[in-house]
């Protein structure tokens, strides 16, 4: 937007983790050091921690350059997961078979992988992203595995990177063992007031060279700093509002006195309510928003390595609910005070260096209770869910009543004035009941609309939906096929605001709010989209969140029933999730361009039901 004015060739301050703009501190060399040393001597256990936003997952990536090829490297982005799909990942991470159900399978395809790797004389690494994330059973789990070993060295480093609650993790009694093993720490400090300085200055060289450097005057330089405190991140979004307020006034130097209102204004949104991705949270007091563990996108029109949608992975049975109470504490709060949504899921701290989690990622989510199923084609129940025959019944799920939505179009100008006009609180609300108007679903009631928040789980739960959220691209919401609240950044203001996208297609985007409809080109949501989307879907056969190699049951049986009617599948029918099975949902998730693990999840049940055609829904396009 304020590149040409200022004459760089990108923007500057933009949280992905571009390794043109790499800048390592003092601290974070000495850190890369630590780490390398470590590495390089064969320590068992290595522990780095710091801060949001410190640039944990920069140091990594620095790290990762420094490595010989004769180290191998399973990079674990997603750690929330069970002992067994921890093993699976690191197997899956260094191309060794991973489908099996078995620790002891797993475990026997992974030692023998390391003594290959010993004879050749190449070391071994397991780095473990957000390790604050892991479950004590699973940290043991890591522990077990450093067991694997030689007489007189290991065969296997692990690498822990977490925020600083991790050290508290590692010092509970029942994991007394594994803190005794680590043998390298380390934690990552800010930037210091005369580096943060040289990282302003550095970022402005690279996007428009040496004359770019004097962009921000020395004193705006102090302020950043003790804005930020010296955090990359918060550095990062400060400077970009100063740039785009800098613009709007055409100013050529920014100055204290703008940096002040971009400060102000990054203050004023964090009081204002906003929707929350169940992994976006707010960050250090200035509203900084910033996307965990995993949703890194949707799913890969990318390369195999990719994932799908990336919350957290499941945990097994106790340790799941653990896993859904923690989404639900992340994402409780839909409408919370934040910063505009300059730093989404690309931030440097967190997703965008990181392959998106597999389609059992959403596993973790909480299960809403089975929907009413349909006593007649008139019903407005949620969707039915099969009995324990076949799936003859599909064919009688009623289609969604049209919406009451109006398809009245006004000029852009309009609807941007209209939307900005909005508070950030009454957006979201108006947004939510815009999409629920899309499913046919009862509004949102006097008590939700009371709450501090709109919890996007329990709204759809009370009304037979689930609820999934996207970051991505136009194209990976095409596939997906739903409508969707985006959030939106209003072109006049650059404030946070939220619509409904109900059409896509290659030259025109439909966005609906609030009674009001507007059509943009495809580059012009570039432009005004976040990256973030909150999607409704219907499970209509009301299968389990989460099917995998070893799971049993009806569901498998109707799963299998599902790949059948889309001619993927000629085995027979059973209530076990066997090896023909998992191979026909690979075919199907290639076909999709998901990846091909094997593992149904919501993204795959939402692409099954869409392929059987035998299910109604809204989908983009039915209102235009």
């Amino acid at each position: 937007m304020y590149e040409a004015f200022y004459r760089l060739s990108g923007p500057p301050f933009r949280l992905t983790p571009d390794p043109r703009f790499l800048f390592l501190s003092t601290h974070h060399h000495e850190a890369l050091s630590h780490l390398l040393f470590g590495i390089r001597e064969g320590a068992g256990f290595i522990a780095v921690t710091g801060e949001i936003g410190t640039g944990k997952t920069t140091l990594l990536r620095a790290l990762l350059r420094e490595l010989d090829r004769d180290t191998f490297v399973a990079y674990i982005f997603n750690p929330v997961l069970s002992d067994l799909e921890l093993l699976q990942a690191i197997n899956s991470e260094f191309g060794l078979p991973a489908m099996s159900a078995s620790k002891k399978d797993l475990i026997d395809e992974l030692n023998r992988f390391l003594m290959a790797k010993k004879v050749v004389g190449a070391r071994v690494v397991v780095i473990v992203d957000e390790a604050q994330n892991l479950a004590p059973m699973v940290l043991e789990q890591l522990r077990l595995l450093s067991n694997l070993e030689t007489e007189t060295e290991k065969l296997l480093q692990i690498v822990l990177v977490g925020q600083p609650e991790l050290r508290a993790i590692l010092g509970r009694p029942d994991l007394a063992q594994l803190n005794q093993r680590i043998t390298v720490r380390w934690h990552l400090e800010p930037l210091a007031r005369k580096e943060t300085a040289e990282y302003v200055r550095h970022r402005l060289r690279i996007a428009g060279g040496t004359p770019a450097t004097t962009l921000f005057t020395r004193g705006t330089q102090r302020l950043l700093y003790r804005y930020s405190g010296g955090v990359p991140r918060l550095i990062n979004i400060v400077a970009h509002r100063a740039l785009l307020t800098g613009f709007t006034k055409e100013q050529r130097t920014i100055g204290t006195a703008t940096v002040r209102r971009a400060i102000r204004e990054l203050r004023r949104d964090h009081a204002e309510p906003r929707l929350h991705s169940p992994l976006l949270w707010s960050a250090l007091g200035a509203g900084v928003a910033a996307i965990a563990v995993a949703l890194a996108a949707a799913f890969a029109m990318v390369p195999v390595r990719q994932r799908e949608l990336a919350p957290p992975l499941p945990l097994a049975n106790a340790s799941r609910a653990v896993a859904s109470d923690r989404m639900r504490e992340v994402g409780a709060a839909l409408l919370r005070g934040g910063a505009p949504a300059i730093a989404t899921q690309a931030t440097v701290e967190q997703v965008v260096p990181a392959p998106a989690a597999n389609d059992a990622a959403l596993a973790a989510a909480p299960t809403p209770a089975a929907p009413t199923p349909l006593s007649g084609a008139a019903s407005p129940s949620p969707s039915p869910v099969a009995d324990s025959g076949a799936l003859d019944v599909v064919a009688a799920v009623a289609a969604p009543e049209p919406s009451a939505l109006p398809t009245s179009g006004v000029d852009p100008a309009t609807f941007w004035g209209t939307l900005g006009a909005t508070d950030n609180r009454a957006a979201a609300l108006n947004a939510t009941d815009d999409l629920l108007a899309i499913w046919n679903a009862s509004p949102l009631s006097a008590d939700e609309r009371r709450h501090a928040s709109v919890d996007l789980w329990a709204v759809a739960e009370r009304r037979g939906l689930r609820y999934l959220p996207v970051n991505g691209t136009l194209e990976r919401l095409q596939v997906l096929n739903l409508p969707a609240i985006l959030e939106l950044s209003v072109p006049t203001s650059q404030r946070r605001r939220f619509a409904v996208v109900t059409a896509i297609d290659t030259d025109r985007v439909l966005l609906r709010y609030d009674g009001t409809a507007v059509t943009l080109s495809p580059e012009e949501m570039t432009h005004v989209w976040l990256g973030e989307a909150h999607v409704f879907w219907r499970d209509f056969l009301n299968l389990s969140p989460y099917m995998a190699p070893g799971s049993v049951g009806e569901d498998v049986m109707k799963l299998q029933q599902l790949l059948v009617r889309i001619g993927e599948y000629q085995g027979t029918f059973s209530s076990s999730y066997d090896r023909p099975t998992s191979e026909a949902i690979a075919r199907f998730q290639r076909s999709r361009r998901l990846v091909a693990d094997g593992v149904v999840g919501p993204l795959t049940k939402i692409l099954l039901y869409e392929a059987v055609g035998a299910f109604d829904h809204p989908r983009l396009g039915d209102e235009t």
